[in-house]
């Protein structure tokens, strides 16, 4: 584990060295090569600066979270017109 490593969540560590971010994924594995603790060691680096990868994933991140506000906008009109067919209301658009 690096000095300067923090754990995010779901077995994913992150840590920086000052010119990437260091995606951490340890997983136990048999049947493949792994450390002396039987670990797999999943690694990414995402670099920083124009035209990196850190930018290219943010921009990913950015169109998930994007999307995801748009169905459930999409799933909130959905659920206030049924509702509205229940109790008899009038349009809401």
């Amino acid at each position: 584990m690096a000095e300067n490593e923090e754990f995010l969540g779901d077995g994913l560590y992150a840590s920086f060295d000052g010119w990437h971010i260091k995606l951490r994924a340890p997983r136990l594995m048999s049947g493949t090569q792994f450390d002396a603790n039987g670990v797999v060691e999943h690694e990414v680096y995402l670099e920083l600066g124009f035209g990196g990868t850190l930018g290219h994933f943010l921009g990913y991140v950015d169109r998930c979270l994007n999307l995801a506000d748009a169905r459930k906008t999409t799933a909130e009109k959905a659920q206030s017109r049924m509702l509205d067919e229940k109790i008899g209301g009038g349009d809401r658009d």
